[in-house]
């Protein structure tokens, strides 16, 4: 009886233990599992934090790029429109000056011109005017038989000298360029009474020469070289003038040397000759 009673209590002693012992190791288990649970929240955070930083200064090395390249790009157009500014400058500035040389060109041009129109001849090239009115002006000068006018007939903003005789220019006209200090005569005609050059109020001359009962106008520009260059050429017979002529073959109307109706004909030679003629008070006439 007391040997079971021994048994017995080994046996419940033995059985306390081993629920100590699996008491212990669930404790042990949780407490594992529990640090474990600690250790991966920990690592995860560790993870997630450095994550963020990698993230936060990638976004902030993107904005410095983005910034970086605005400003790049802010300062490329800064510079295009400063060069702009500066090639706008450069052209208003480069105008302005051949502008201001023009005027001053011009203010030596007629300065030289009234020492002509004075009775000085020093600076006119007398090889390019006729020698027997070259002959004439510089002994006897110009007297009270002459008028002028100052216009720009070539379109390089400096004016030329026109001179003829008073409200007579198929007695004589001229025409003077101012040339680097020197007047150069880029026409004259004294002889042809019925042919004769005139200035319009555009700057174009006129060749009118009136022969055999009819009239024709050749319309020209000066070049800045003397040439000149064709601008409109007009012819107007309208009855016979000999016996040789055949009446069928009048009235005549060409413009460049092509047969028109007379509207047509009058309305050109209006719009090129006779609305652009100058007024008589437009010439001074040389005392």
């Amino acid at each position: 009886m007391e040997k079971r009673m021994r048994k017995n209590k080994l046996f419940t002693i033995t059985i306390i233990c081993l629920g100590l012992v699996t008491a212990c190791t669930d404790q042990d288990n949780d407490n594992l599992k529990g640090n474990k649970s600690a250790i991966e929240d920990t690592g995860n955070s560790e993870i997630e934090e450095k994550a963020d930083a990698a993230y936060a200064d990638s976004f902030v090395e993107v904005i410095d790029v983005a910034d970086s390249d605005s400003t790049e790009l802010e300062d490329k157009s800064d510079t295009a429109g400063t060069s702009s500014t500066k090639a706008e400058d450069n052209a208003i500035s480069n105008e302005e000056s051949s502008e201001e040389d023009s005027n001053n060109t011009n203010k030596y041009a007629h300065e030289a011109f009234q020492t002509l129109l004075g009775g000085d001849f020093n600076l006119l090239d007398l090889t390019t005017i006729d020698e027997v009115f070259a002959d004439d002006i510089t002994e006897n000068g110009w007297g009270g038989n002459y008028e002028y006018i100052f216009m720009d007939l070539d379109g390089d903003e400096i004016d030329e000298l026109l001179i003829q005789m008073v409200d007579d220019p198929g007695d004589f006209n001229a025409v003077f360029h101012y040339d680097n200090g020197q007047i150069i005569c880029w026409f004259c005609d004294t002889l042809e009474y019925i042919c004769y050059d005139y200035p319009l109020q555009n700057g174009t001359m006129v060749t009118e020469y009136d022969y055999g009962g009819g009239i024709s106008y050749h319309v020209f520009n000066y070049l800045p070289t003397g040439d000149t260059k064709d601008v409109k050429y007009f012819y107007i017979k309208e009855e016979p003038y000999t016996d040789y002529d055949d009446p069928l073959d009048f009235p005549i109307y060409q413009i460049d040397n092509e047969d028109v109706t007379k509207e047509e004909f009058e309305k050109e030679l209006n719009k090129y000759v006779l609305d652009e003629q100058m007024d008589r008070t437009d010439w001074t006439i040389l005392d």
